[in-house]
């Protein structure tokens, strides 16, 4: 049984116990619970592991990593967000109660994490980059084929927020996120951002200094990712080379990659390191139309990712109780958005150590 069941539908087989001749006799098999239960959790890049077997991915939900720029006058602060951090649904800005004196309700202090940027950074088209490890820089236009943390789209004003509005919250930010930069960034790229992909919409908001002598203008961005590493807390941005809107979006793993599946995190390690998996290349899916069903999904990608396991081993491939063939599943929003090419991978049914890739070869 091949198939990817899809979010919420029951197990048929909850419960089942199969003896153990004939266990030792299936012709497909299984990872273990604890491997199962390690990719069912959440990465903290969106992305769904599929195996032959036909296990739920690990993503339950898309997570999509936030990241805010803040600008006022020609001092700016950067406000650092956990990554994989969910982006709320779109919501009405709420309506201040607050005088022209002061707020309704306590101001929120700026986070520790923040970092003052003493010169604009709002040129459309334009991509910038900064110092993350200062507390006061300055930010530098570059080109955007140069790395960079910031691609500027466009201007807004907030004529929500009147004078004397409290500074918004953490989700107040994310909404005028979804409302009032995401329509632009897509217009600026000419489609939608897949958000299980590299690309990411943030922008530049009034520090809370500025705020409070009633700066309402903000710069609406884009930032791109890179995959995670196992275990990584850095609140840093990604660097990344390139125009987001030369980027295909899938965001991939490098053929050879080890992976590590756990609670707490998934993401890249050290091939020395005990990891779950490897990725042993690509693969470019077809269609137009709506996402495939799951049946027609699986059709299209396994055979093909089992023949890049037999290339990256270098000899022929059949899935066994410990090595087995795995995909990446692609969700609607992303197929929507166009992305079509996934990772293949080779799982393990416990944790091992070493690369096991038999070639040189590249994806």
């Amino acid at each position: 049984m091949t198939d990817v069941p899809e979010d919420g539908e029951p197990d048929p087989f909850d419960g089942l116990v199969l003896d153990e001749a004939f266990i030792r006799g299936a012709r497909a098999h299984e990872p273990p619970a604890r491997t199962r239960e390690a990719l069912s959790k959440p990465p903290r890049a969106a992305r769904v592991w599929s195996a032959p077997a036909a296990r739920p991915g690990r993503l339950r939900g898309v997570l999509t990593m936030v990241v805010v720029l803040g600008l006022v006058g020609g001092v700016a602060y950067l406000t650092f967000r956990p990554r994989g951090s969910s982006i709320p649904a779109a919501a009405a800005l709420p309506q201040s109660s607050a005088s022209a004196s002061g707020s309704a309700t306590p101001r929120p202090r700026p986070s520790p994490d923040e970092l003052s940027i003493e010169n604009a950074v709002d040129a459309r088209g334009h991509c910038y980059t900064w110092n993350q490890k200062v507390k006061t820089t300055h930010a530098f236009d570059v080109t955007c084929s140069s790395p960079h943390l910031f691609e500027a789209v466009q201007p807004v004003t907030l004529n929500s927020y009147p004078q004397g509005a409290p500074f918004p919250t953490d989700a107040q930010w994310d909404t005028i996120v979804e409302t009032r930069c995401r329509p632009l960034v897509t217009n600026y790229l000419r489609h939608q951002i897949d958000p299980a992909g590299k690309l990411y919409v943030t922008m530049i908001h009034p520090t809370l200094t500025g705020w409070d002598q009633d700066a309402r203008d903000l710069t609406c961005g884009l930032g791109q990712r890179l995959p995670e590493m196992f275990g990584t807390t850095s609140p840093d941005y990604d660097s990344v080379a390139g125009r987001a809107d030369a980027q295909h979006q899938a965001l991939l793993y490098d053929t050879g990659t080890c992976l590590r599946f756990t609670a707490e995190h998934s993401g890249s390690v050290p091939c020395a390191a005990a990891h779950d998996g490897e990725v042993v290349g690509t693969f470019t899916l077809t269609g137009s139309g709506p996402l495939p069903t799951k049946a027609a999904y699986t059709a299209q990608a396994e055979g093909p990712c089992r023949l890049e396991v037999a290339a990256y081993l270098d000899r022929a491939f059949h899935d066994t109780s410990s090595a087995y063939t795995g995909y990446v599943t692609l969700r609607a929003p992303s197929w929507d958005a166009g992305t079509r090419t996934i990772e293949c991978y080779l799982s393990f049914g416990s944790t091992l150590t070493g690369n096991h890739r038999a070639t040189a070869r590249t994806a």
